[in-house]
C-alpha cells in the first residue's frame, strides 16, 4: 500500500476554480439535400447537451437553437431562392465555440426545369421502313433526369440528350420526362405515325 504523509498547515492551500476552455463537439447532422423545392429546410440532429447550436448561411448568422439535456436539437432555416451555403458550429456554457462543420450547399428551387425538345417533330409521319428507329434528341436548362416513356435516357454535361426510338405500326406516344435536382418536373408528348 502506498502512504502518503501530509505535513503543514491545510489552511495555506489555495484553491483555484477551473474554467472551462475546452470548445464543445462540432454539431451533428444529415447530409443536406443538393435542391430543395421548399423556402425552408429543417436539420436536425446532435451537440453538446445544453450548447446553443447556430446555423450560419451564405456567410452570416442565421439562426440558433438551444440542444436539450441529451444533445438533440432541431431547427428550421428559411432559405433564399437560389444557392444557400449552410454550416453550423456550436457555444457552450462558457461560451467556448466549436469549428465550424462542413459548408453544404444547398439550391433553394421553386422552377419547373425547361425542355427544348428538337427532334422528332410532333404529328410527323414516316412511311419508310429504313427509318423505323428515329432520332429523339433535345435539351433541358439544367441538371435533370430525363426520361422517355418511363425509360431513362443519358443527359450529357451540356444538358443535352438524344437517343433511338423503334416505332411500331400505327400511331407512337413519345413522352419525355424531365426531373429537376429539386424535385421540380414538366412532361411533354408527341405523336408519331408510322405508315409502312
Amino acid at each position: 500500500p502506498l502512504l502518503i504523509r501530509f505535513a503543514g498547515n491545510l489552511s495555506n492551500i489555495s484553491v483555484f476554480p477551473q474554467t472551462d476552455s475546452i470548445p464543445p463537439t462540432i454539431p451533428v447532422y444529415s447530409a443536406l439535400p443538393q435542391a430543395t423545392q421548399e423556402n425552408s429546410l429543417e436539420i436536425s440532429g446532435y451537440a453538446e447537451a445544453k450548447s446553443q447550436v447556430v446555423v450560419v448561411k451564405n456567410g452570416s448568422e442565421n439562426t440558433r437553437v438551444q440542444a436539450n439535456d441529451k444533445g438533440e436539437f432541431s431547427l428550421n432555416v428559411g432559405l433564399d431562392d437560389g444557392e444557400n451555403k449552410i454550416a453550423l458550429y456550436s457555444i457552450d456554457e462558457a461560451n467556448n465555440e466549436s469549428s465550424l462543420s462542413k459548408e453544404y450547399m444547398v439550391k433553394s428551387d421553386v422552377t419547373g426545369p425547361e425542355l427544348a425538345w428538337e427532334l422528332p417533330e410532333d404529328q410527323k409521319t414516316v412511311r419508310n421502313l429504313r427509318e423505323q428507329s428515329i432520332e429523339v434528341k433535345g435539351k433541358v436548362n439544367e441538371s435533370a433526369k430525363v426520361t422517355l416513356n418511363d425509360r431513362q435516357l443519358s443527359v450529357s454535361n451540356d444538358n443535352s440528350f438524344t437517343t433511338q426510338f423503334r416505332l411500331e405500326n400505327g400511331e407512337n406516344k413519345l413522352k419525355i420526362k424531365v426531373i429537376d435536382l429539386a424535385g421540380n418536373e414538366i412532361e411533354e408528348e408527341r405523336s408519331i405515325f408510322f405508315k409502312p
